[in-house]
């Protein structure tokens, strides 16, 4: 059992949950994340979750506090804490944000302070014949030196749940608004809202 749990540890992580896919490698003392899912969705309504940070903490799981505070033209300060967590293992993190904002096009982000190493990613909205992809690419450097195999573990978990739960909030907000389902490989899946 301890030689599965140690590949799961040290290799790359690729998840796939219908149409939404995650891969997390290491490199070195860095974890870089890519993922995507295609949604019958518009990108107004993409682009009023990805930025709806006061709200964050309501559908991102293990997220106590997102909040913005300050804004001006096409940047935000966001203030973030929760914790990442595998099995027993907790990794608390408090992040300051800087994010600048292309409309209905793309969020990147920068961490300006907290307690990881680094931290940046990007969210882009890429029209799709009768819907969008919603891509992300993303750097995690976690603050200690070496990192734990379990804090690498739980920070790959904590990103892949986070990215799901942003694809099903914006499902969520199109159904309410009328628009299209979640898809998958060009039909619409079931059970999904």
């Amino acid at each position: 059992m301890w030689r599965l749990l140690l590949a799961f540890l040290v290799a790359s992580r690729a998840f796939a949950a219908g149409d939404v896919a995650v891969d997390a490698v290491r490199r070195g003392s860095a974890i870089e994340i890519s993922a995507h899912a295609d949604l019958d969705t518009d990108a107004r309504t993409a682009w009023q979750v990805l930025t709806d940070y006061d709200h964050y903490a309501t559908f991102i799981p293990d997220l106590a506090v997102s909040r913005v505070v300050a804004r001006d033209a096409g940047t935000a300060i966001v203030e973030q804490k929760g914790e990442a967590r595998f099995l027993f293992f907790r990794y608390p993190l408090e992040v300051q944000l800087e994010v600048a904002e292309v409309p209905f096009r793309s969020v990147r982000s920068q961490a300006i302070g907290g307690n990881l190493r680094e931290l940046r990613g990007r969210y882009e909205i890429e029209p799709l014949a009768g819907g969008i992809r919603l891509n992300y690419v993303g750097r995690m450097v976690l603050a200690e030196e070496p990192p734990r195999p379990w804090d690498l573990a739980a920070a790959r978990l904590a990103i892949a749940r986070q990215f799901e739960a942003l694809v099903r909030e914006i499902d969520r907000r199109s159904a309410l608004g009328g628009g299209r389902m979640h898809r998958e490989e060009g039909s619409v899946a079931p059970g999904k809202s």
